[in-house]
């Protein structure tokens, strides 16, 4: 699913793209009770710093990055040879004091 020519022009524009949607309701749920299952056997402080590279251990995390959807969207960024150098998660919740900073924002 590559980017539409409005989506490519606002990442062109801004830098980066808001939410899409490249994963059903059924995927997003069944990704988020595996990281929520691999958080608790990490921890949660663990996560909140930032899992590193675990796509080598956790066929979900492989399977989400390398999801043809996916590729395709980046493909039509950065063009056809994409290599995958790491991943890396942050967990951002509630009880957390400090914010995530997203691109332009400063927190």
């Amino acid at each position: 699913m590559p980017l539409s020519p409005q989506e490519l022009h606002r990442y062109e524009e801004n830098g980066f793209l808001g939410a899409l949607d490249l994963f059903t309701e059924e995927e997003i749920f069944l990704y988020r009770s595996q990281f929520d299952e691999l958080e608790w056997k990490e921890g949660r402080e663990t996560c909140q710093v930032g899992l590193q590279d675990c796509h080598f251990k956790e066929r979900f995390i492989w399977k989400m990055v390398t999801d043809p959807r996916l590729l395709d969207l980046m493909q039509s960024v950065i063009g056809e040879n994409l290599v995958l150098l790491g991943t890396h998660f942050s967990a951002n919740t509630l009880s957390r004091k400090r914010n995530t900073s997203w691109p332009g924002t400063r927190t």
